[in-house]
């Protein structure tokens, strides 16, 4: 289960957004009101007959309402609590940490994220939430396990990776101090939507470039070229550990999105769409999914199917000019 995922499990219960004391204490507040205004109009326009108790009335009203107050402060904090809670699972499930950018073991960050769903949990079982919505958030805890095992399957991959590109010592603590959180950082600002946290997150990628090149000679005397091809293999590590995924994130996503009308693929379609996607579908920066893969541009896609067309077949014949022939033949 993705972060996203663990925040709309623990809020789709409806308690946290649309919470029943704001209705009530609007409600306690309308039936004040009413009541004074009754009391108004009936001594301005005082009919016969005995005078109502409104002291009485408008008392109820007031202790009602004040009932309703508290009521919806507590469910405030328990808002504001949660949201907290929210906050803590977000910034803790990282491969690196958000601050310091050293790299969080497994074992810390699923403390952690026990820690803020088990708050969570408490806030629940203290508003009374029904039972189906507190079996959600067990759900969600017995699931940091498998979040957990991510973290440790990512730092495995980034050994094995490490071996198979024959780094010395030095340079896999340059890579792990580094190179791979400021290309995790600079990941994370691209996806981050809040404007100052992107900025900090950036700050953060040029902080650890530079002090990298201050404290290392060695990285200093490679070239531009080698420089770029150690931040790519940064790049490709810290790509290992993705947080979470959109229903219409990558090419399956899109292919039920766009044609979600065909109920099934015939296989030329499919490997025409696979073809396109790869060679002729480019990004901003105008790459297409093969030059990324490859880290090479590929032949021209359009160049490669005309070399390998057929040729065109002469057009049909109007059916007119064809009786035409047909008459002068037989004359």
């Amino acid at each position: 289960m993705t972060v996203k995922e663990i925040s709309s499990s623990v809020l789709s219960n409806g308690w946290f957004y649309d919470c029943p004391p704001e209705k009530q204490y609007e409600n306690a507040q309308k039936q004040t009101r009413q009541q004074q205004e009754q009391q108004q109009e009936f001594f301005l326009h005082r009919p016969p007959g005995r005078t109502p108790d409104f002291q009485r009335r408008i008392d109820s009203a007031v202790s009602a309402e004040t009932m309703a107050k508290a009521q919806r402060e507590t469910t405030e904090n328990r808002r504001l609590e949660v949201r907290n809670a929210l906050e803590q699972i977000s910034q803790s499930y990282h491969l690196y940490d958000l601050n310091s950018a050293t790299p969080q073991k497994p074992e810390e960050v699923g403390r952690k994220l026990r820690e803020q769903v088990k708050r969570v949990q408490q806030v629940a079982q203290q508003a009374k939430l029904p039972e189906k919505a507190l079996k959600k958030i067990q759900r969600v805890l017995r699931l940091v396990d498998q979040m957990q095992a991510t973290l440790v399957f990512v730092w495995f991959m980034i050994g094995e990776m490490f071996q198979e590109w024959g780094l010395s010592k030095l340079q896999e603590d340059e890579m792990r101090q580094f190179l791979i959180p400021a290309m995790y950082f600079q990941e994370c600002a691209r996806k981050c939507s809040k404007p100052e946290e992107k900025r900090r997150l950036r700050e953060k990628t040029d902080q650890l470039l530079r002090t990298l090149i201050w404290r290392d000679a060695e990285w200093r005397a490679l070239s531009p070229e080698q420089q770029e091809a150690f931040k790519l293999k940064a790049l490709n590590c810290a790509q290992l550990f993705q947080r979470s995924s959109s229903a219409v994130e990558g090419r399956n996503g899109q292919q039920a999105l766009r044609h979600h009308t065909l109920h099934q693929f015939s296989d030329r379609r499919l490997e025409v769409l696979t073809c396109l996607h790869n060679y002729f579908i480019k990004r901003p920066d105008g790459t297409t999914a093969a030059q990324r893969f490859f880290q090479q541009e590929p032949q021209d896609l359009f160049q490669w199917l005309l070399l390998r067309m057929p040729p065109l077949s002469r057009p049909a014949a109007s059916r007119k000019k064809m009786q035409i022939v047909k008459d002068s033949n037989v004359a």
